[in-house]
């Protein structure tokens, strides 16, 4: 069964101001009726102008009669939504049921063949527990977004099994960090590939692993990868400081997915990966 998230919108009763500026209340929900946590909306033409739902499926967005909303959730298609369209008709000023659908997911076909196959454990990238590089974000960057490019080996099939970093600092209580892993392109790197969101949360405290198990989320890449960490909330003011490798290919970053991606050369914050790799021969 094909499925997908309704948007469940309720709007406050007084939406129009002198300026034509309005508020939106939302609760985002699935076809299970179950609130959907850290979806992405953003209003188009202002790219600061964003926030996402909470954990129970909920946000405030302030607008404009002319503006257009940009929803984005992991495993299901960008879509875009005037304004205007949600407002224009009586029965929007109090609620109206928006359909998101699912990415369709493609399954290969299963071949059996007599190539046999050898398989490796590796570690891909950037490690590094370096105190003298680090690189520091603050809870006040909520959105804010920055990893490295992963090369993939050629003719290789390769299983991510576990996402690595170190935390050299971190004087923020509890900080969530959002997973993103994209299929690299030097011009548009906003493809994401997970099928859902990978959030961990991390805790007060100096000079430590940070680490995603992968496993159960069986995500296969045969193609450069851009893998990021996202800041998407903070219990406290403060700063977290991560271990930086100054032999890299750089750091990319940006402010919101509808921001334009930033690369600092030379410096790469020091993820890496452990993966599975598959050879045919």
């Amino acid at each position: 069964m094909k499925k997908i998230i309704i948007l469940f919108v309720l709007f406050s009763q007084n939406l129009f101001s002198q300026k034509d500026t309005l508020t939106l209340s939302y609760t985002i929900i699935n076809e299970d009726f179950e609130k959907l946590e850290y979806v992405d909306v953003n209003i188009k033409s202002h790219r600061k102008n964003k926030t996402r739902t909470n954990e129970n499926g909920f946000f405030l967005l302030h607008c404009s009669i002319n503006d257009t909303i940009i929803f984005r959730k992991d495993g299901y298609l960008k879509t875009e939504f005037p304004v205007l369209m949600l407002v224009n008709n009586d029965t929007l000023k109090i609620y109206r049921n928006l359909v998101l659908r699912k990415k369709m997911q493609v399954i290969e076909e299963v071949k059996i063949t007599a190539k046999k196959q050898k398989i490796k454990f590796k570690n891909y990238d950037y490690k590094s527990t370096d105190l003298a590089g680090a690189l520091s974000l603050e809870n006040v960057n909520i959105d804010f977004e920055f990893g490295v490019r992963i090369k993939i080996p050629e003719n290789k099939k390769v299983i991510l099994e576990k996402f690595n970093s170190y935390v050299l600092d971190n004087n923020i209580d509890s900080a969530k960090l959002r997973l993103n892993i994209y299929n690299f392109d030097e011009r548009d790197s906003s493809i994401c590939i997970l099928n859902q969101s990978i959030v961990k949360t991390i805790l007060k405290g100096n000079n430590r692993s940070f680490s995603i198990d992968l496993k159960d989320f069986a995500i296969y890449v045969e193609t450069d990868i851009l893998i990021t960490l996202e800041l998407i909330s903070a219990s406290n003011y403060g700063s977290i400081g991560l271990s930086t490798s100054f032999v890299g290919g750089g750091t990319y970053t940006r402010h919101g997915k509808e921001d334009l991606w930033e690369k600092f050369p030379i410096v790469a914050i020091a993820f890496n990966i452990d993966v599975k790799e598959i050879k045919e021969f």
